[in-house]
């Protein structure tokens, strides 16, 4: 994700807007929401928690859904 893409999605998240992000790696993909995350985007990482980057842990669904009940 280049940095004019990051730019694109913060825009549309703080315009209220759902933006999905894929890769073709875990790692790839933890890469581009750490950045996100960091400038504040709200998210919701979804996958394998054991391939997920520690920093990322509390927004995979896993994490989120068990602060829901």
């Amino acid at each position: 994700m280049t940095l004019n893409d990051r730019a694109a999605a913060q825009v549309l998240a703080s315009l209220g807007q759902t933006v999905l992000v894929s890769a073709y790696t875990h790692s790839s993909l933890d890469h581009i929401l750490l950045k996100l995350h960091a400038a504040g985007v709200p998210l919701l990482r979804i996958g394998d928690a054991s391939k997920t980057a520690a920093a990322l842990r509390a927004c995979t669904l896993r994490e989120v859904t068990s602060r829901c009940g």
